[in-house]
């Protein structure tokens, strides 16, 4: 066996959410009781149409050279940790009731490591609903072919929907190609010391849209 896949297969799990230094929740079932939230480890389409309409428009990228090479080499690189599903040593605390909950290293975590991938339910943008929502990532092909959908985290979801904003962060999100989708990976950007928050930057157009900037 490998030393990559020992490392997959020992730490695969749902985190454990604290609140208050009380254990709230470390199964999905308890994530949906205590937070609200349904835990998924994979995005899924609103409807088929939908599901159908990407696709046609990932084919539309592919052929016409909006996927880039470097996010066709990342889902590569990280194919076996999103078909794994593999889950870094952390896990979820309350922060305060102005930043909510965020995710902390139970370990130390080396650069330029898979982090997770941001999930969720994929529909259409509907403006005004989605400028009062924290939780949802725009869905693109490549970097610069725009769709009419959206990830909404905001009550299906996993772990990275809990990590915070911070400007020069320790994680960068990523858009990557893998298995002829588009998907958001966030990876580590340094080391990152054990009980050190888990951030990244939301982007300028994040906080375009809303008013409750707060720097970690």
């Amino acid at each position: 066996m490998s030393l990559k896949r020992s490392l997959l297969e020992e730490q695969s799990f749902t985190p454990p959410v604290f609140k208050e230094g009380v254990l709230i929740a470390k199964t999905p079932a308890e994530y949906e009781t205590a937070l609200g939230l349904r835990y998924i480890t994979a995005s899924y389409f609103q409807t088929k149409k939908i599901q159908r309409h990407i696709e046609k428009l990932t084919e539309y990228g592919l052929r016409h050279g909006y996927i880039s090479r470097e996010q066709k080499w990342l889902g590569y690189l990280f194919d076996q940790e999103i078909k794994e599903i593999w889950t870094p040593p952390l896990s979820i605390h309350w922060i305060h009731e102005s930043i909510g909950y965020g995710a902390f290293a139970e370990k130390p975590i080396k650069k330029y490591r898979f982090i997770g991938e941001y999930v969720g339910l994929v529909r259409k943008k509907q403006k005004k609903i989605d400028e009062e929502n924290a939780y949802t990532f725009e869905y693109t092909v490549g970097e610069s072919l725009e769709t009419a959908y959206t990830i909404d985290a905001k009550t299906s979801g996993n772990y990275i929907r809990f990590l915070n904003h911070k400007e020069k962060g320790n994680c960068d999100s990523l858009l990557i190609f893998h298995e002829n989708q588009m998907r958001i990976i966030v990876r580590s950007n340094r080391d990152i010391a054990e009980g050190e928050q888990l951030t990244y930057d939301y982007g300028s157009e994040y906080w375009e849209r809303r008013e409750d900037y707060q720097e970690l």
